[in-house]
Parts: C-alpha cells; sequence; structure tokens
C-alpha cells in the first residue's frame, strides 16, 4: 500500500513539475520565437520538454490513483508526446520552427478536449470544482484552434498566432496544474471518502 501510496505522489508531483514546465515554454515561445539565435535552443528544449512530459503522463497512467481522473487518457497521450519531443530531436532546426506552431496548437486542442471528458467525469464524482475546468478546457480548445486557424489564415500581425499559442501553453500549464493538484489523489482518510469524494 505505500508503495503504491508513493507512486501515486511521484506521479503527482511530476504532472505538476511537467505542468509548470509548459507554462515556462508558453512564454519562452512569446518572448524568443521570432529570436532567430535562439532558434536551435528552442528546440532542444521543447523537444526535451516533449519527453519529459510524455514520461510524466506514462508514470501517471501507471500509477492508478484513487480517483483515476487526471492520468485516464495519458497512456496514448503520453506515447504521443513523446513520439514527438524525439521528432522534434531529429528534424532539422529549420523544419522544427515552422511546424511547432502546429504541434503545440494540436496539442493544446487534444488536451483541453481531454480535459473537457475529465470534467464531466469529475462531476459524477461530486467534485464541486468540475465547472472550473469545463470552462477553462473550451477556453484552451478554443485558443488552441485560434493559433492553429492563424498559422493558415493570418491576419494582421504574422506573430498573432504565436502570441495566441503562448498564452494558450500558458493557460493550458496552469490548468494542468489545478487539475492534477485537484483531482488526483494518494489516498482516502477513511471509507467515507473512498465512497463520496466532494471538495
Amino acid at each position: 500500500m505505500r508503495k503504491k501510496t508513493g507512486i501515486v505522489m511521484q506521479a503527482k508531483i511530476f504532472n505538476v513539475v511537467a505542468a509548470a514546465c509548459v507554462c515556462i515554454a508558453g512564454i519562452i515561445i512569446l518572448l524568443t520565437y521570432n529570436n532567430n539565435g535562439a532558434a536551435n535552443y528552442l528546440k532542444w528544449g521543447l523537444g526535451a520538454l516533449c519527453i519529459f512530459l510524455g514520461g510524466a503522463k506514462l508514470l501517471g497512467y501507471f500509477s492508478n490513483d484513487l480517483y483515476r481522473l487526471a492520468f485516464q487518457f495519458d497512456l496514448t497521450f503520453g506515447i504521443f508526446i513523446s513520439f514527438v519531443g524525439i521528432l522534434i530531436f531529429v528534424a532539422p532546426v529549420n523544419e522544427v520552427i515552422k511546424i511547432l506552431p502546429h504541434i503545440f496548437s494540436i496539442y493544446v486542442i487534444l488536451d483541453g478536449s481531454l480535459k473537457f471528458q475529465i470534467a464531466i467525469d469529475a462531476r459524477r464524482f461530486g467534485m464541486s470544482k468540475w465547472l472550473i475546468i469545463l470552462f477553462t478546457s473550451i477556453i484552451i480548445c478554443l485558443a488552441g484552434a485560434a493559433a492553429e486557424i492563424g498559422v493558415y489564415l493570418p491576419i494582421g500581425d504574422p506573430a498573432s498566432p504565436v502570441t495566441l499559442l503562448g498564452i494558450a501553453l500558458i493557460a493550458d500549464g496552469l490548468e494542468n496544474c489545478f487539475v492534477t493538484a485537484y483531482t488526483v489523489r494518494v489516498g482516502a482518510k477513511n471509507k467515507k471518502l473512498e465512497d463520496k469524494f466532494d471538495l
């Protein structure tokens, strides 16, 4: 039992750290995307982030936490984002910079969509803050979609899609921090809490 609890706690910590790194990545993209001198660092940094994020998600999936909400989709998503990280590493830096807006826009849309499902499941568990997860997931999906559409249909400032993407990543990272901290439970103090979880 202690071993299981320890794995869940590790998964929770790793996923919160990974979510914080996504926020940082969004800030870095906002500050450095048009800086040609930073392109190579951006490539390696984002590739490493994807692999770390994928590993954190896989750890979460196999941790078997108490309510199985935050990590329920993380097997496929963890494999996907790890594979994306490997592709970023092996691709030429110029190609990586071109496709980054597409990669991370799709990531934000997918993650927001999965959080929408988590919000519905959280409601079934009786979690009082499920509406927060629901509304933020919708906003994140819309921001990711706007960034992706802006790449194909640039209107006004060409940097606008990148700005939207950076903001969407920051919002996505913050939501992941909240969802992981709120829904992942290392254990219940008593049987009553196991039967119903309402914070």
